[in-house]
């Protein structure tokens, strides 16, 4: 059955969703699905951006990529002096509501042949023009901007890394939700540029890796429109929550 959310063409996939079309390279996972097109307006900005290593050292290699239902899914590894399995799931979400623009899951998965590594890998996004920034610490807190300065950065480790980041854009009127379940990360570094844009960057598999053992973990990114974000926020933490990780990845 082919995809109606990815369609691959050699080392490039285009994204359709809803209220959504972006393309994506699989040569270089870091950069993203780029080229994010709502309605008539472009985004500027980088979604779900695949692991690198952190600190960063040498680019991955793809070993194999395919379309399955509405996963792209792409091996990779990151090098000889690293020498980590990386596999990544682009997942297009269903979603009822039409406050809803798109919806996407990036699960990741790593093994390594080593008898003990500690690999540490971040994944995130970067979105430009962006009008305020909001994070949900827990499922008892509401959500509160946060104030992040040109050329500065906010980090959060441990029990203070948030649960969600919300981005507003100035135009058009659409908000960005990342959403991550609890232990997935370890930290999270929030950065605003010179120019304004702002990324995120969450730690994940900062624990014990060794062979045999495969690390997973999971980011939900979510396109809305602003005037219902905070009502959608909760209805994808909600859906997070309820859904499992599939055996197979």
């Amino acid at each position: 059955m082919a995809s109606t959310v990815w369609q691959l063409d050699d080392q490039s996939a285009a994204l359709t969703q809803p209220g959504l079309r972006a393309n994506f390279q699989l040569s270089n996972p870091q950069q993203g699905i780029v080229e994010c097109q709502v309605a008539d307006a472009r985004l500027d900005a980088k979604l779900l951006q695949g692991a690198r290593l952190d600190p960063a050292t040498a680019g991955c290699q793809l070993l194999e990529a395919y379309v399955r239902q509405n996963d792209l899914i792409a091996s990779y590894t990151l090098g000889q002096e690293q020498p980590f399995e990386l596999k990544h799931y682009w997942r297009g979400l269903p979603s009822n509501s039409t406050s809803t623009l798109a919806a996407l899951e990036l699960i990741s998965s790593m093994q390594t042949e080593l008898l003990d590594a500690l690999p540490r890998c971040v994944v995130g996004s970067r979105l430009a023009a962006v009008q305020s920034v909001l994070i949900w610490k827990s499922v008892e807190d509401d959500w509160q901007p946060l104030e992040i300065e040109p050329e500065s950065s906010h980090m959060f480790a441990h029990h203070q890394v948030p649960a969600g980041v919300l981005w507003r854009f100035k135009a058009p009127q659409v908000s960005y939700l990342e959403l991550i379940p609890p232990g997935d990360a370890q930290q999270l570094r929030l950065a605003r540029t010179a120019n304004g844009a702002v990324t995120s960057q969450w730690q994940i598999f900062a624990r014990p890796l060794e062979k045999g053992v495969i690390l997973r973990s999971r980011l939900y990114g979510v396109l809305v429109e602003q005037a219902t974000d905070l009502d959608q926020a909760q209805h994808w933490w909600q859906a997070l929550e309820s859904s499992q990780l599939p055996l197979t990845v």
